[in-house]
This record gives structure tokens, C-alpha cells and sequence, in this order.
């Protein structure tokens, strides 16, 4: 496990067996240091003893000091900040075994049990109450950023969200001022996600069932599909303020990181390729069946083609668009393609929480965050009349810099999706695409 394990590897899982096993096996062989192929020689050195006695502190530590010095850097540790993390590691796992653990491993007994309950109820109320009002803090800073949205939408404000991107007359948003709150950014999703909305509107592995959700108008006339990956679901918040507005239905056809290209795409579990390919086909013969007043595609190359590296992939991503729009414009049904929206590589609210008012360190640059899109090359070749590209990188990045925040508005939930709140500010600058291919 040590050897052939990777961060490919799906964990947890039947796959933590091996290590758990082998550990139970060392512990229970209990062979002899004279045995020539024994591991106690290796086991009873000093060095590898202590190893073990610090290892639960070390357990603790390591994690929150990879995530805190990776943040800080911007990068993934090298092995200077490697070695510097697992020094300060090592350092922090001893004091903490020392004046932590030992005092409790070798404390007496209580005088009385009445005692020893007593501290450990106030303990834990201590805990209930500070997550009580945790929780209940995150859900009044919840409801104050949804009020606030709501009068910023209503006043369409000038320097509100992509708005104020590419203006130099808008004023730096203060930290705590930010939209939606910091505490409460990396929740700020699409009603697609099962933890915002009702229900989840998500197909996934390794079968990839179709899963279809209704939002906007259900009665309406004019019916929207949005169709791809999480980079198509994150324009559903755009979309609901349009069909707010117009008494539009949408449709989702969303399946998590599967793209909707008629091509086989590598996911962890081996069986998942497959159920892509044949979700991406089942989904393109409904809609060509439906003839939806118009399909709204976008995806994200999350997964790489089966056998491929990026750039083989974009080429064989390129064919797959081709196939499944080709298909639908085929058949009468207008397809809307939305170029992939820039993507910053990390987690932006993170980054935001440790930066403070100094949050324009989170920024970068446009060339390095604008990533290459096969669908641009495909509209292009294709050059049929109902079908159209939309690219709104210009209202995420400016000439050389795309930030993390735009008009107040936190741009990001995660590493590369739009929250959001930002994502109803777009609304006015997708709307005239969608008029126009509605006709």
C-alpha cells in the first residue's frame, strides 16, 4: 500500500483493508529478532520507537500544517517546505506527546467519579455551546448576505459584481463587507447541489443515472435544458433570474464531472467511463426527442480522455462536442454554448479568510487561469446558425488580472466554480445570448 497507493487511489474504501490488514499481521506475527527476514531488528531501534510513541500527535498535526503552508505558499510544498513541514511536525508531536498526552496516560485515578463527571459535562457543554453558536452565527451572517443580495439585485447597482469589472471608478469592497459572507462563501451553490436545494439534480459514478430537475416556471411554454458537467451547473442561478423574469421552465441534465462529450473520459472507479458515455448519449437523444426552446451547454475538462494526456484529450474532447452538438442542431434544437468560466486552482474563500483586507493577493493572472476550451474550435467549425458561443471571460478577468473578488462579490465557492451570488450578477450580460437564440 505504501508503495503503489497514490491520491488516485479511492479512499476510504474496500482499499483501506490492505494497510489495516498488513498492520494486524505485523502486530500478531510477532516473529523473533533472530529470524533472518524478521522486522524486529528494524522495530526495536530507538529512533522508530519513539516514531511510534509520537504518532498519534504526529496524526494531529501534520494535516492542518500541509493545508496552512500550502495556502500561505500558493503552491504545492516542494521538498524545502516539505521537509520544513515535517521538521515542525515532528517538533510539535513531541512537546504535544510530552505535556498532552503522558499527563493524561499517566494520571491516577479520580478521588471520586462524581468528580470526573463533572468535568467531563461541563467539557462537553463547553463544546455544545460554542458549536451552538457557531451555527448560529454562520445562519444570521446567511441571512444578512441574502438580504443584502436581494437590494443589490433589485437596484442593479453600478459597481455590484460583474458590473464592476473592467471599471476603475468603483470602490475597494472592505473585507467584512463582502458578498456573500466569508464564513458562508463555500456554500453558496447552485439549488442543483443536495445540500443547498431540495434535492440533488446530480448525475454520478459509476452508472451516471439520469437525474432531471425542474426550476423557474414548470407551466411555461418556453423550456431551457442546461446540459454538461458542475461548469453547466453553476449557471443555473444566472438562468433562474432570466426565467424569474420571463416565465421560463428549466430543465437540468447534469452529471458530476462526466462532460457532455460523446467520448469515453477516466474517472477513479473503472466501470464509470462507460456509464459517462452512455449517459451523454441517453441525455443528447431525449433532448433531440424533447426539442427544448434551447439547450444551454458548458463543461469543464475535468476528466482526461481514457489513455490520453491534456493535450490528446482536448483533441478528442473537440470530436465529442462535435457529436453531441452536431446531433442537436441536426435535429432543430438551438444550442447555447457557454465558454468554461476562469479557474483559479484553489480554494478561493480559504485563501479570502486567511488573507483578510489584503484579499487581492488571491488574484491572478489571465493567462494562467483562463483555461483552453475545445467547444470555441467546435462552434466555430461547425458554423451552423443555431448554434452560438457566449464567452464572458471579460466579466471575470481584466486585460492581465482575473480576481477573486469582483464588485464585493466573492467570485468563487470552491477552486474553480462560480458561487452564486456572483453567478445572478452575469444574468444581464447572458440575457441578450439567450433572447437572441430563443429568436
Amino acid at each position: 500500500a505504501s508503495v503503489l497507493y497514490t491520491g488516485a487511489t479511492p479512499f476510504p474504501g474496500y482499499q483501506a483493508a490492505l494497510p489495516v490488514l498488513g498492520t494486524a499481521l505485523l502486530i500478531g506475527c510477532g516473529a523473533a529478532r533472530s529470524d533472518r527476514l524478521s522486522p524486529g531488528p528494524i522495530l526495536a531501534w530507538r529512533p522508530v520507537q519513539w516514531l511510534g510513541d509520537v504518532s498519534y500527535s504526529v496524526y494531529l498535526w501534520h494535516w492542518p500544517l500541509v493545508v496552512i503552508v500550502t495556502d500561505r505558499l500558493g503552491r504545492d510544498l516542494g521538498w524545502r517546505s516539505g521537509a520544513f513541514v515535517l521538521v515542525l511536525t515532528l517538533l510539535l508531536a513531541a512537546l504535544t506527546e510530552r505535556f498532552v498526552e503522558r499527563p493524561f496516560r499517566t494520571a491516577g485515578p479520580s478521588s471520586t467519579l462524581r468528580r470526573t463527571y463533572a468535568v467531563a459535562v461541563a467539557a462537553m457543554a463547553v463544546v455544545v455551546g460554542l458549536a451552538t453558536l457557531q451555527v448560529l452565527e454562520v445562519d444570521r451572517r446567511a441571512e444578512k448576505a441574502e438580504d443584502e443580495l436581494a437590494a443589490a439585485l433589485r437596484e442593479g447597482r453600478p459597481c455590484f459584481g460583474a458590473a464592476a469589472v473592467g471599471r476603475t471608478d468603483c470602490p475597494t469592497v472592505p473585507y467584512d463587507r463582502l458578498l456573500p459572507d466569508v464564513a458562508v462563501a463555500s456554500q453558496d451553490k447552485a439549488e442543483a447541489y443536495g445540500d443547498v436545494g431540495p434535492r440533488s439534480c446530480w448525475s454520478g459514478e459509476p452508472g451516471f443515472p439520469s437525474i432531471d430537475c425542474v426550476f423557474g416556471d414548470a407551466s411555461s411554454d418556453v423550456t431551457i435544458a442546461l446540459f454538461g458537467n458542475s461548469h453547466a451547473g453553476q449557471w443555473l442561478p444566472t438562468l433562474q433570474v432570466l426565467a424569474e423574469e420571463h416565465g421560463w421552465r428549466i430543465e437540468t441534465h447534469l452529471a458530476s464531472r462526466c462532460a457532455s462529450a460523446a467520448i469515453e473520459q477516466e474517472f477513479d472507479q473503472a466501470d464509470a467511463g462507460q456509464g459517462c458515455v452512455d449517459w451523454v448519449r441517453r441525455t443528447t437523444d431525449d433532448l433531440v426527442t424533447q426539442k427544448p426552446d434551447l439547450v444551454v451547454v458548458s463543461n469543464r475538462l475535468q476528466a482526461l480522455a481514457v489513455g490520453e494526456d491534456l493535450a490528446g484529450s482536448e483533441s478528442l474532447y473537440a470530436d465529442g462536442y462535435t457529436r453531441v452538438l452536431g446531433q442537436l442542431v441536426e435535429a432543430g434544437v438551438p444550442v447555447l454554448a457557454i465558454r468554461d468560466t476562469p479557474a483559479p486552482g484553489r480554494s478561493i474563500p480559504d485563501c479570502i479568510a486567511g488573507r483578510g483586507e489584503d484579499y487581492a493577493r488571491c488574484d491572478g493572472r489571465r493567462d494562467r487561469w483562463v483555461p483552453v476550451d475545445p467547444v470555441v474550435g467546435v462552434v466555430g467549425a461547425l458554423s451552423d446558425p443555431l448554434l452560438r458561443l457566449v464567452d464572458l471571460t471579460d466579466r471575470f478577468c481584466g486585460p492581465e488580472e482575473c480576481r477573486a473578488v469582483n464588485g464585493g462579490v466573492i467570485t468563487y465557492f470552491d477552486e474553480n466554480h462560480m458561487t452564486a451570488t456572483y453567478a445572478q450578477t452575469l444574468a444581464p450580460y447572458l440575457e441578450p445570448f439567450v433572447l437572441e437564440a430563443l429568436g
